[in-house]
């Protein structure tokens, strides 16, 4: 492995995985490819009961190339954010790039990332970001830009007047001194990416780059996906990652001495006002499952869930979440109902 200099630091390519024998090897292949030295890969599995591991171990075993690779597991489940905050913890880089086990990153990857990263200024960039292209499991592809408005610089405040996050999850890289300013990620949380950025934007600065650097699978049945409430556990657990997050989030602003007080109050109420609302979803087990119950649910959701996108988006998003497929409609008799239902609300 090539020695670390000021112009070329030392970077961790870190890929998180859990039960995604299916897609592992083109993952780790990927990380294998990337082109940029010197460079430490991590292959990390999050407990997986399939052969996800095994087969992060036999390729790790197999590889002969330039860069150092160190292949370890979680003692139990921990979920995503948990999982990431381990890994940082062991980095030996001056910058994390994360992967995930079903997506595969393009051997430049890293070496634009880099790129980027140093121009932009080492100390004062707290994290980086790119477009992707998103594949599905019929083969085909299509490129997804970055998000409206920030290719400029992004702050707090852009942050209080929008109502998404600022990255693409899945393309991100953070700066090493984002996890060592703060305590680890709470454990049981599949999402990571929304205190993490929230925690980048405290930090420092975000840096995007146009270009698709990675091809994520549109895979149905992965941890971030296909939430809903015919399994009322895999929603539960859904709906409390995401309040998790923002509890992570909220820590984070609690520990911060140099925030202006006006804006660290404006993200506390934002971020408690969502989780009392986040908690109006969570359903029991014995939940009625019927159609019109079912549509007011998509209702509630479509009002009262944080960082939705538009009305078609958000309103897409919501149908596909309660009745858990891609295009599902409501017929006029049941538009009907839960009109009725709605005012015997009021």
């Amino acid at each position: 492995m090539t020695d670390p200099t000021p112009n070329r630091p030392l970077v961790t390519f870190a890929l998180f995985a859990y039960n995604q024998e299916q897609h592992i090897r083109e993952a780790v292949e990927g990380a294998f490819s990337q082109t940029y030295e010197p460079l430490e890969i991590i292959l990390s599995d999050d407990f997986s009961s399939d052969r996800t591991f095994e087969i992060m171990q036999e390729m790790a075993a197999a590889y002969e190339g330039p860069h150092e690779v160190r292949v370890r597991r979680s003692e139990i489940n921990f979920g995503t954010a948990l999982h990431l905050s381990c890994v940082a913890a062991s980095m030996n880089g001056e910058l994390l790039i994360v992967a995930a086990g079903d997506d595969i990153s393009k051997p430049i990857r890293t070496e634009t990332i880099v790129t980027e990263w140093i121009k932009k200024g080492i100390s004062s960039v707290s994290a980086l970001h790119s477009a992707l292209e998103l594949k599905y499991d019929n083969g085909e592809t299509h490129d997804v830009p970055l998000k409206q408005g920030v290719k400029v610089k992004t702050d707090l405040g852009w942050f209080l007047q929008k109502d998404y996050n600022p990255m693409l999850g899945p393309t991100c890289a953070y700066n090493r001194h984002i996890f060592e300013e703060q305590g680890p990620l709470l454990g049981g949380s599949l999402i990571e990416d929304t205190p993490l950025m929230l925690r980048a934007m405290i930090s420092g600065e975000l840096v995007a780059v146009d270009e698709p650097l990675i091809t994520q699978r549109y895979v149905t049945e992965s941890a971030g996906r296909n939430h809903h409430i015919s399994n009322a556990k895999r929603w539960n657990r859904f709906v409390h990652s995401r309040m998790t997050a923002r509890v992570n989030a909220l820590l984070d602003i609690a520990d911060n001495q140099n925030m202006a007080k006006s804006i660290k109050y404006s993200l506390e109420k934002k971020l408690i006002q969502e989780n009392k609302k986040l908690s109006s979803l969570l359903v029991k087990s014995t939940f009625s499952r019927n159609s019109v119950t079912k549509a007011f649910l998509v209702i509630k959701f479509f009002f009262q869930n944080p960082r939705r996108r538009g009305v078609i988006t958000g309103m897409a998003d919501s149908l596909k979440f309660v009745y858990g497929g891609e295009k599902t409609f409501l017929s006029p008799k049941t538009v009907s109902q839960i009109r009725k239902l709605l005012r015997s609300k009021r």
